[in-house]
């Protein structure tokens, strides 16, 4: 294969169904990309943890995963990469150029899972270009290495990288609090483990931590050293970023059950995403409810038109005294419930009193669109004369019932030859054989 041609497919040049120029020409990914190669891009950890997944599509092709890499060529911010689950354009040739981009040495933990698009052949090649980078803490697929030494083999080779001593890459604290799913996950320097005393204690170490740098980045040495004879400390807001770090890291184990002490914005803030989802959960049901009675109200209405009619022509307006009424307010768009209280003739219209305790005299006309009637009174409802009720009649309590038990027939007799079934075959058989070996004794003289 020439070089041109080379360039070609690693470029994307592969028949699609759909074309990516949409997504090159986006301003949302010529602003992405524009961002990652010049340091400026807004991710995990400063800028240093970049999540992939939360930039562009899962579905993306192969010239959208070049650009990407290409922009990488030219980021010096990222540490942390994760490029993984891309199942429609990650490539054998994408895997080249991420080699490419790791012998940089300025990523160090790297996520390049689920692209199964690639071969084997091309993860041994890979495997041999990881001995060039910086890479110490990594997850690929294991779906890739099924049957072979690949997976044992790569972790050889960034098991010798992250013992380097001196290390090939220096570690900063917020990309080892942020990294994680590898097949072994960062983990925070001993120093830093076993502090106690919060800054002062941190301080007091004398460790090498970056003085300018507000997220206290390491910048390699042995424990203890000193750069041109001197201590270097650490700022204010290196220290404080560090303890915030440990305290949210924290853990108390009480009965073999481990508990996470949270700090107090990350507390504040999950009471705050939890009133959040409850009061969305109490709207979504509050909404649902209010559908429902309005949905059974318009089929009540619906159904006491002829019965309200009825009234209205009988008595006149004082006839729906009493009826529980729904009214839409146009201005709010909503149905609010009330009861009809009285009548003012000389106006015309009827007293309305509101769930909510208001009152209003409002003209009760207008279709189900406007007023529902769903309830009469209760002497309208049941249609009968209000007058005396009668009493009832008492029953006095009996353990005996007036109903007449069924006469049960007798049995019938068993039938000639003994019982039914196979049983009474076998037994008439039997006796059959028996009285035959009688009958045929001999007798005596």
């Amino acid at each position: 294969m020439d070089t041109d041609d080379a360039q070609a497919k690693l470029a994307g040049n592969r028949p699609k169904r759909c074309t990516e120029s949409r997504t090159l020409e986006s301003p949302a990914f010529v602003d992405f990309i524009a961002r990652l190669r010049n340091n400026t891009l807004e991710c995990d950890a400063g800028g240093k943890v970049l999540r992939l997944k939360r930039f562009i599509s899962a579905n993306s092709g192969p010239k959208v995963l070049h650009e990407v890499l290409e922009a990488l060529t030219e980021n010096t911010t990222v540490e942390a990469l994760y490029i993984q689950n891309f199942e429609s354009g990650f490539f054998d040739e994408h895997l080249v150029k991420l080699a490419e981009v790791l012998s940089l040495k300025r990523i160090w933990c790297l996520n390049v899972g689920e692209n199964f698009r690639t071969t084997l052949g091309a993860w041994k090649q890979f495997t041999e270009d990881l001995k060039d980078t910086a890479v110490s803490h990594m997850y690929a697929s294991e779906h890739h290495f099924i049957g072979t030494d690949v997976k044992h083999r790569m972790k050889a080779v960034i098991r010798e990288t992250r013992n380097a001593d001196p290390p090939v890459r220096d570690h900063s604290l917020e990309v080892i609090a942020q990294c994680g799913n590898m097949w072994y996950n960062p983990k925070l320097p001993m120093w830093a483990r076993e502090m106690k005393g919060g800054t002062g204690s941190l301080v007091e170490r004398q460790q090498m931590a970056s003085a300018d740098s507000s997220m206290c980045q390491l910048t390699g040495g042995a424990r203890g050293e000193a750069k041109n004879g001197k201590a270097k400390k650490v700022g204010t807001a290196a220290a404080r970023d560090v303890e915030s770090f440990l305290l949210s890291k924290r853990r108390t184990f009480r009965d073999g059950k481990r508990t996470v002490r949270q700090t107090e914005a990350g507390a504040a803030y999950v009471l705050l995403e939890s009133g959040k989802r409850k009061r969305q959960e109490k709207l979504k049901r509050e909404r649902v409810a209010t559908k429902r009675r309005d949905d059974e109200g318009l089929a009540l209405s619906k159904t006491n038109q002829p019965i309200v009619s009825e009234a209205l022509q009988l008595k006149g307006g004082a006839g729906v005294v009493g009826w529980r009424v729904r009214v839409w307010w146009p201005d709010e768009h909503v149905w609010f419930y009330g009861t009809v209280r009285s009548f003012h003739s000389d106006e015309g219209k009827h007293l309305v009193e509101y769930e909510d305790g208001d009152t209003q005299q409002i003209s009760l006309s207008g279709g189900v669109e406007k007023v529902g009637f769903l309830k009469a009174p209760r002497a309208v409802n049941k249609n009968k004369a209000v007058g005396p009720k009668k009493p009832k009649r008492e029953s006095t309590p009996t353990r005996k019932s007036g109903r007449t038990p069924k006469i049960r027939t007798e049995s019938p007799p068993p039938p000639p030859g003994g019982l039914r079934g196979s049983h009474g075959i076998r037994k008439a058989a039997a006796a059959r054989r028996l009285s035959d070996q009688l009958a045929n004794v001999p007798k005596r003289a």
